[in-house]
């Protein structure tokens, strides 16, 4: 599959999200689309065990499954938090966040 970006509606700053699939998974991944009409994801480094950043840049990406019908299955659950009745499955709920220790 070809990486498919999705440009937010009236976003002045051209950002968004592109479909990808990678070894058989499936990803959504901050990306942005540049003046020369080329997406540029976004990069961050990941923390290591001693909450430092670590050393090589990732891609900031969320999985959304190990096949299609698992990502399906995941975009339909999420969608079913902004409206109800769109999906069949049942989301289960996330647990509390805790934001005392925020990296940034």
């Amino acid at each position: 599959m070809q990486d498919q970006f999705i440009k937010l509606q009236e976003d002045s700053y051209n950002t968004g999200v592109t479909l990808q699939e990678y070894k058989g998974c499936y990803y959504l991944v901050a990306s942005k689309e540049g003046r020369d009409g080329k997406v540029y994801h976004d990069w961050a480094f990941p923390q290591t065990k001693d909450r430092t950043p670590g050393e090589k840049a990732w891609p900031v990406k969320v999985k959304l499954g190990n096949s299609e019908q698992e990502a399906i299955q995941t975009l339909r659950m999420l969608a079913a938090f902004l409206k109800p009745g769109l999906s069949s499955a049942k989301p289960r709920v996330a647990q509390e966040v805790v934001e005392d220790d925020i990296p940034f």
